[in-house]
């Protein structure tokens, strides 16, 4: 391997590996919040949940109760599809990351026995 275009690739996934633990770092922050949510967001009642968001609770009958069921259903579903998209950034993310630490890790071995 020429050793004029080694330092150019330690430049170049060093560049990656910054970029890849800042979409990490993001996707952290990003899964943390979305799971607090979750964990904070009221469940539906069991029978709404049994057969979706037409059914609203006998005791809480009313357009004002439909509408906060259907609500929380929103909010929810919202919430689960950036916990999936948070997951998928730092499972992603990870791999680019350990890869290019992987790669600069050689190529720090090669310029050390190559010299």
């Amino acid at each position: 391997m020429n050793a004029e275009f080694l330092p150019l690739k330690k430049i170049y996934y060093y560049a990656i590996c910054l970029l890849a633990v800042f979409i990490l770092t993001w996707g952290g922050i990003d899964l943390a919040s979305s799971a607090i949510s979750l964990a904070f967001l009221p469940s539906p009642p069991p029978e709404s949940a049994a057969s979706g968001i037409e059914n609203v609770s006998p005791d809480n009958s009313g357009p004002a109760a439909k509408s906060q069921s259907i609500e929380n259903y929103y909010q929810r579903s919202m919430l689960l599809d950036r916990f999936g998209d948070s997951l998928a950034r730092v499972i992603i993310a990870g791999a680019v990351f350990a890869f290019c630490r992987i790669k600069i890790n050689r190529l720090e071995g090669e310029e050390k026995h190559g010299a």
